[in-house]
């Protein structure tokens, strides 16, 4: 859903709408800081949860459903209306469906760290998440080429009905994890909080969080790379349709949805030798040489997007599919690291405040980077009243920002991860004196 969300937004409120491309990066960045908020709300509320049913799972499954039926609602915007109605009703849809979004992510996110205590194991945990996530992306990277199908009455009827499709996948697909994954660290997390004298205050639980110094860093490293990513997210469908086809908006989206198809592909296939990378090299090393990678890759895209070979951009995917995937396996590995290390320091078992703070920073960078990328395509030139054809000078920008934003934000991540502490041997060792001090959690969870 929220793949769906970033890939079909801009495309159909700003291209068949007509709505400014400032506006609609205004109302998408906007959500995402509201959604900012909900996230460690859904972190603090599910770490101090003790129900019956565990502290994650009630939470998904009310989520999943309200996802399932709001998504299709976005794309249900009556035709006629102007700009500013659009954009209010856009950010309304929006706010309800990622406001649930976050009760449903946050505690998914922290299931995944909470799985094993094993620094190895973890890093197999989020492959098998990658798996899932990348084969389900390959259904969102179609979306827009779907929208321009013959057999609909219009782009806006065709985002209609996928709108539909996807909400109902939404409901099914939610709803596995809720009813088949064990929480790990439960009877642990159930004894530490029956045992505190009180609740610890949302302020508190934030403030904690943001002072342990691993994971600063990694929010560092996070910023670096989700600001430049998020800033450019749209532009290479709009460089497929008005530098490599000249306008021609369904060839641009048949090689849109090839693209994110041998993207998902090459991620899918990647992900064992990334898992293998990680047990054999350690995360940090595997991930300097991944962020390398990184860069690369879209430096890439500034020669393989060309007219006289549009079908050469699916050379980017060799790199980038490999090197993003990588650095989301193991930077959420890593974060369960933390989870130990501030165990550790402060006694309490909160993967839902890393994992919410985590994302937190993600959707912070990511409005960020979607508000400037409105203002990049108004400050360059880009005016969707031109039609088929744009001033060649606002192509130009356009693919200079489209390599060089992600390679800069790679580079940055990697002079941030120079200075982070947690080696592979300190981890082993914080786990050690975590279960002398309480046991393992393989003995006290059901």
């Amino acid at each position: 859903g929220r793949q769906g969300i970033e890939h079909l937004a801009m495309p159909i409120y700003n291209i068949t709408l007509g709505v400014s491309p400032v506006l609609v990066g205004s109302v998408l960045g906007l959500v995402r800081f509201v959604d900012a908020i909900t996230d460690p709300l859904a972190g603090w509320v599910s770490d101090n949860s003790i129900s019956r049913w565990g502290r994650r799972k009630p939470f998904m499954f009310s989520a999943a459903i309200i996802c399932g039926l709001i998504f299709p609602l976005i794309w249900f915007v009556p035709a006629g209306w102007s700009e500013m109605a659009y954009a209010g009703y856009l950010l309304a849809a929006l706010l309800i469906y990622f406001s649930a979004y976050s009760f449903f992510n946050i505690p998914l996110i922290a299931l995944a760290f909470e799985a094993t205590p094993d620094y190895s194991e973890r890093t197999s945990v989020q492959a098998y998440k990658a798996f899932f996530v990348h084969s389900m992306g390959i259904i969102s990277g179609w979306l827009f080429a779907i929208t321009q199908l013959n057999a609909f009455d219009g782009t806006m009827d065709g985002a209609r009905v996928a709108g539909l499709a996807v909400g109902a996948t939404i409901i099914v697909v939610g709803l596995v994890p809720t009813l088949v994954v064990r929480e790990g660290f439960r009877e642990v997390a159930r004894k530490e909080v029956r045992t505190r004298e009180k609740r610890i205050s949302f302020i508190k639980y934030i403030k904690l969080t943001l002072s342990n110094r691993p994971f600063l860093i990694i929010c560092i490293i996070q910023i670096c790379m989700g600001v430049g990513s998020a800033i450019v997210g749209s532009f290479g469908l709009y460089i497929l349709i008005y530098h490599v086809f000249a306008g021609d908006k369904l060839a641009a989206g048949v090689l849109y949805g090839t693209w994110h198809t041998a993207y998902q592909a090459a991620t899918i296939v990647s992900i064992p030798l990334i898992a293998w990378s990680a047990r054999k090299l350690g995360k940090i090393t595997s991930l300097r040489m991944f962020l390398v990678l990184l860069a690369l890759g879209s430096l890439s895209k500034w020669f393989v997007f060309t007219p006289s070979l549009p079908y050469l951009a699916l050379l980017a995917v060799v790199a980038l599919g490999p090197a993003q995937t990588a650095y989301y396996m193991l930077i959420r590995s890593i974060i369960a690291d933390i989870c130990d290390d501030d165990e550790l320091t402060t006694g309490l078992r909160r993967e839902g405040a890393y994992g919410a703070m985590y994302s937190w920073i993600g959707k912070v960078d990511s409005s960020l980077g979607i508000f400037v990328a409105g203002v990049v395509l108004v400050w360059i030139g880009f005016d969707a009243s031109r039609g088929d054809v744009q001033d060649p000078n606002t192509i130009f920008f356009m693919r200079l920002a489209f390599s060089g934003f992600p390679m800069a934000g790679a580079i940055l991540a990697l002079v941030a991860l120079q200075f982070f502490p947690l080696t592979e041997d300190r981890c082993r060792q914080i786990r050690l004196e975590l279960e002398a001090r309480r046991g393992a959690p393989e003995e006290s969870d059901s």
